[in-house]
């Protein structure tokens, strides 16, 4: 969800693997998830997403590493529950699931990485791009009673991730990633 409006998008990982087949990565991954250990892939200075000017690539909250298998936990999961849970605070309702598309669907492993952090279903949607959102918006009201019809006439699911045995390990490790953004001064 954190998206574009952070500074921790999907392009971390082909900046810091580029010669790496992402189906192997996600691969690799899958045998080490979760461990205690974790990055925080941010590319350039500054935190967008929880507006954080002090945050650097080259702290420690932000160690890169060199080997994709010791690459334990992508923060950027962490990111978007942090967005999650303001939306949920600001809204005061829940949400039930997540629909995915993009370098956000990319990979079985990251999808299942996601529900567990999320805690909630995710849902990789077919023919997702910037068109169809677009389209979907246009429609919502034009041909629909709202934005939400639109997207559930729309928006067809290939394949859905439920959270599993992996929900208490990362609620674990969210705290954790709260605590060292609140430590390095990135949040309050």
């Amino acid at each position: 969800m954190p998206g574009a409006a952070s500074n921790t998008g999907a392009a971390w990982v082909s900046a810091w693997f580029p010669d790496r087949d992402l189906g192997e990565l996600d691969r690799l991954a899958a045998d080490v998830i979760p461990t205690g250990r974790s990055t925080y892939p941010l590319l350039g200075a500054g935190e967008r997403f929880h507006s954080s000017p002090p945050a650097r690539p080259d702290s420690a909250a932000t160690v890169r590493t060199t080997s994709f298998a010791t690459l334990r936990r992508w923060k950027v999961a962490y990111l978007e529950r942090m967005a999650f849970d303001l939306v949920e605070e600001l809204s005061g309702e829940r949400v039930v699931a997540v629909s995915t598309a993009g370098g956000g669907s990319a990979g079985e492993t990251w999808l299942r990485i996601r529900a567990n952090v999320l805690d909630r279903p995710i849902r990789k949607v077919r023919n997702a791009n910037a068109a169809t959102g677009a389209a979907m918006i246009a429609a919502s009201g034009v041909w629909f009673d709202g934005l939400i019809a639109a997207v559930d006439a729309m928006v067809t699911p290939e394949t859905t991730f439920d959270p599993d045995i992996l929900v208490d390990a990362y609620r674990d490790g969210y705290a954790r990633f709260r605590a060292d953004l609140t430590a390095h001064g990135y949040i309050a």
